[in-house]
């Protein structure tokens, strides 16, 4: 029988507006792709999650599967310089991430990289 964590770590494959991300990992530079994130607009909860940071109209938050960066998922820097590019091409810095549902995800908060 699975446990609840197996259960919930791939319910991304049920859940609607899910995009495929890449992440590029720094220092290292190691890019992995489909990610699968899910977007949304800071609220109430985001924003105690992230007490502390400096927080700008135009950030969002990504929500992370930690189970499609592989073995990658604890080498996401939770003090900025990572980088997702969504599916529409727009590129963010993750400023922060905390761990969400039982180490399944990552809440992370995304500055939009301006060129």
């Amino acid at each position: 029988m699975a446990t609840l964590r197996e259960e919930i770590e791939r319910d991304y494959e049920d859940i609607d507006d899910v995009q495929t991300v890449t992440i590029m990992l720094q220092p290292s530079g190691l890019v992995k792709s489909d990610v699968k994130a899910l977007r949304r607009t800071i609220d109430r909860k985001s924003a105690t999650a992230f007490s502390g940071a400096e927080i700008q109209t135009d950030d969002g938050v990504f929500h992370v599967w930690s189970v499609t960066l592989d073995n990658h998922a604890t080498e996401l820097n939770r003090d900025g310089n990572d980088e997702l590019t969504d599916e529409n091409g727009t590129t963010w810095t993750i400023i922060a991430c905390v761990w969400e549902t039982l180490r399944t995800r990552w809440r992370c908060l995304c500055r939009r990289k301006r060129v």
